[in-house]
């Protein structure tokens, strides 16, 4: 099974994605982050992978592939980044945040 969490937001829900990768880390499921590359998400990118010990694969916004995944967890339902209209609704889950 392989999992994203997305996160195309620019300031707001990184929080979110440390909730998540603990669950992942801890019961051994791949997962990949999907994110801006800008200041604040490496920022946030150096932290979780110290804090969980590990190198989580982060990938840009724009090389986003939604085939590649079994399950997409959103950390926020009004995401502008994400166009929920153009993907299969059945493999996405939705984390509000």
């Amino acid at each position: 099974m392989k999992v994203c969490i997305f996160q195309g937001l620019e300031i707001y829900h990184y929080e979110m994605i440390g909730y998540l990768a603990e669950y992942f880390i801890n019961n051994n499921i791949h997962f990949e982050i999907i994110s801006n590359k800008n200041e604040i998400s490496l920022e946030w990118k150096n932290y979780y992978n110290l804090l969980f010990n590990k190198n989580i694969n982060w990938i840009q916004l724009l090389e986003f592939d939604h085939t590649k995944y079994n399950y997409i967890f959103l950390t926020s339902d009004d995401d502008p980044n994400y166009k929920i209209n153009h993907h299969i609704f059945n493999n996405v889950d939705y984390l509000f945040s």
